[in-house]
Protein backbone atom coordinates (compact mmCIF):
# COMPACT_ATOMS: atom_id res chain seq x y z
CA UNK A 1 0.00 0.00 0.00
CA UNK A 2 1.34 3.82 -1.09
CA UNK A 3 -0.04 6.82 0.68
CA UNK A 4 0.54 9.54 -1.39
CA UNK A 5 1.02 13.28 0.03
CA UNK A 6 2.33 16.64 -0.29
CA UNK A 7 4.38 16.51 3.13
CA UNK A 8 5.19 13.92 5.85
CA UNK A 9 3.04 15.31 8.68
CA UNK A 10 -0.17 13.94 8.57
CA UNK A 11 0.91 10.69 6.42
CA UNK A 12 3.33 9.13 8.83
CA UNK A 13 1.44 10.16 12.39
CA UNK A 14 -0.15 7.04 12.52
CA UNK A 15 2.03 4.88 11.08
CA UNK A 16 5.22 2.65 12.37
CA UNK A 17 7.89 1.48 10.54
CA UNK A 18 6.53 -2.15 10.50
CA UNK A 19 3.02 -0.98 8.63
CA UNK A 20 4.06 -1.92 5.56
CA UNK A 21 2.62 1.41 4.17
CA UNK A 22 4.74 3.63 2.11
CA UNK A 23 4.82 7.09 2.18
CA UNK A 24 5.71 8.98 -1.13
CA UNK A 25 5.71 12.56 -1.26
CA UNK A 26 4.47 14.27 -4.47
CA UNK A 27 3.90 17.67 -5.90
CA UNK A 28 0.34 17.80 -5.37
CA UNK A 29 -0.72 17.68 -9.27
CA UNK A 30 1.32 15.14 -10.80
CA UNK A 31 0.44 11.53 -9.26
CA UNK A 32 4.14 9.71 -10.24
CA UNK A 33 2.11 6.77 -11.52
CA UNK A 34 1.14 4.80 -14.96
CA UNK A 35 -2.21 5.74 -16.37
CA UNK A 36 -4.44 2.56 -15.06
CA UNK A 37 -1.48 1.56 -12.58
CA UNK A 38 -3.40 1.57 -9.21
CA UNK A 39 -6.22 -1.41 -8.97
CA UNK A 40 -7.65 1.23 -6.66
CA UNK A 41 -7.24 4.70 -5.12
CA UNK A 42 -8.93 5.73 -1.97
CA UNK A 43 -9.04 9.30 -1.23
CA UNK A 44 -10.26 9.84 2.45
CA UNK A 45 -11.24 13.34 3.17
CA UNK A 46 -8.90 15.30 1.27
CA UNK A 47 -10.58 16.78 -1.58
CA UNK A 48 -11.76 19.40 0.65
CA UNK A 49 -8.31 20.52 1.69
CA UNK A 50 -7.55 21.01 -1.97
CA UNK A 51 -7.39 24.62 -2.88
CA UNK A 52 -10.72 25.10 -5.41
CA UNK A 53 -9.01 25.62 -8.27
CA UNK A 54 -6.52 22.49 -8.09
CA UNK A 55 -9.61 20.20 -7.62
CA UNK A 56 -10.39 19.31 -11.18
CA UNK A 57 -6.75 18.24 -11.43
CA UNK A 58 -6.83 15.98 -8.51
CA UNK A 59 -9.85 14.49 -9.55
CA UNK A 60 -8.11 14.23 -13.20
CA UNK A 61 -5.42 12.04 -11.84
CA UNK A 62 -7.27 9.71 -9.74
CA UNK A 63 -9.13 8.86 -12.52
CA UNK A 64 -6.13 8.83 -14.64
CA UNK A 65 -4.40 6.11 -12.21
CA UNK A 66 -7.42 4.34 -11.16
CA UNK A 67 -9.27 1.46 -12.84
CA UNK A 68 -11.60 1.72 -9.65
CA UNK A 69 -11.56 5.16 -6.49
CA UNK A 70 -13.52 6.02 -4.17
CA UNK A 71 -13.83 9.33 -2.91
CA UNK A 72 -14.70 10.17 0.32
CA UNK A 73 -15.85 13.96 1.80
CA UNK A 74 -18.14 15.24 4.60
CA UNK A 75 -21.51 17.10 3.37
CA UNK A 76 -22.10 20.72 3.57
CA UNK A 77 -25.62 19.76 4.39
CA UNK A 78 -24.49 18.10 7.81
CA UNK A 79 -25.42 21.05 10.18
CA UNK A 80 -21.93 19.88 12.26
CA UNK A 81 -18.66 20.94 10.81
CA UNK A 82 -16.91 17.37 11.61
CA UNK A 83 -13.33 18.89 11.19
CA UNK A 84 -13.88 21.27 13.94
CA UNK A 85 -16.73 19.41 15.72
CA UNK A 86 -18.86 23.03 15.46
CA UNK A 87 -22.18 23.05 14.67
CA UNK A 88 -23.19 25.73 11.84
CA UNK A 89 -19.59 27.30 11.59
CA UNK A 90 -19.59 26.36 7.84
CA UNK A 91 -22.86 27.94 6.94
CA UNK A 92 -22.00 31.42 8.36
CA UNK A 93 -20.02 33.87 6.52
CA UNK A 94 -16.31 32.81 6.12
CA UNK A 95 -14.66 35.76 8.22
CA UNK A 96 -17.06 34.93 11.67
CA UNK A 97 -16.74 30.91 10.76
CA UNK A 98 -12.32 31.76 11.07
CA UNK A 99 -12.85 33.51 14.61
CA UNK A 100 -15.34 30.65 15.94
CA UNK A 101 -13.09 27.63 14.67
CA UNK A 102 -10.40 28.39 16.85
CA UNK A 103 -12.49 27.81 20.26
CA UNK A 104 -13.76 24.75 18.75
CA UNK A 105 -12.45 21.26 19.94
CA UNK A 106 -10.02 21.43 16.97
CA UNK A 107 -8.59 25.04 18.16
CA UNK A 108 -8.66 24.28 21.56
CA UNK A 109 -6.64 20.78 21.37
CA UNK A 110 -4.91 21.11 18.31
CA UNK A 111 -1.18 22.46 17.69
CA UNK A 112 -2.26 23.71 14.40
CA UNK A 113 -3.52 27.06 13.78
CA UNK A 114 -7.56 26.38 13.46
CA UNK A 115 -8.15 29.95 11.59
CA UNK A 116 -5.68 28.44 8.59
CA UNK A 117 -6.88 25.15 8.62
CA UNK A 118 -10.37 26.49 8.87
CA UNK A 119 -9.00 28.62 5.41
CA UNK A 120 -7.67 25.22 3.49
CA UNK A 121 -11.08 23.77 4.24
CA UNK A 122 -14.31 24.05 1.89
CA UNK A 123 -16.97 21.66 1.81
CA UNK A 124 -18.22 20.49 -1.56
CA UNK A 125 -21.68 19.92 -2.32
CA UNK A 126 -22.70 16.69 -5.10
CA UNK A 127 -22.92 19.00 -7.83
CA UNK A 128 -19.23 19.46 -7.48
CA UNK A 129 -18.56 15.64 -7.71
CA UNK A 130 -20.55 15.19 -10.26
CA UNK A 131 -18.61 17.73 -12.20
CA UNK A 132 -15.27 16.58 -11.18
CA UNK A 133 -16.33 12.47 -11.54
CA UNK A 134 -18.64 12.08 -14.32
CA UNK A 135 -20.34 8.79 -14.58
CA UNK A 136 -19.21 8.25 -10.59
CA UNK A 137 -22.09 7.04 -8.95
CA UNK A 138 -22.27 9.06 -5.59
CA UNK A 139 -24.05 7.95 -2.48
CA UNK A 140 -24.78 9.93 0.60
CA UNK A 141 -23.86 8.35 4.25
CA UNK A 142 -26.67 9.61 6.45
CA UNK A 143 -26.19 9.96 10.04
CA UNK A 144 -29.68 10.72 11.85
CA UNK A 145 -31.26 11.20 8.86
CA UNK A 146 -28.89 14.43 7.60
CA UNK A 147 -26.36 13.80 4.97
CA UNK A 148 -22.60 13.72 6.75
CA UNK A 149 -20.73 12.72 3.80
CA UNK A 150 -20.46 11.58 0.58
CA UNK A 151 -18.49 8.23 -1.60
CA UNK A 152 -18.08 8.89 -4.69
CA UNK A 153 -17.61 5.31 -6.30
CA UNK A 154 -16.21 4.87 -10.27
CA UNK A 155 -18.34 3.76 -12.66
CA UNK A 156 -18.00 -0.33 -13.25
Amino acid sequence: MIIYNIDMGRAAMALSDESGIEIRIYDGIHIPEEDGSADIVICNSVIEHVPVAARAGLAAELRRIAKRFVVQTPSPAFPVELHFGLPLVHWLPRPLGRILVRVSPFGLLSDANAAEYFDQTQLLGKAELRKFFPGSRIQTEHMLGLPKSYLVISPS
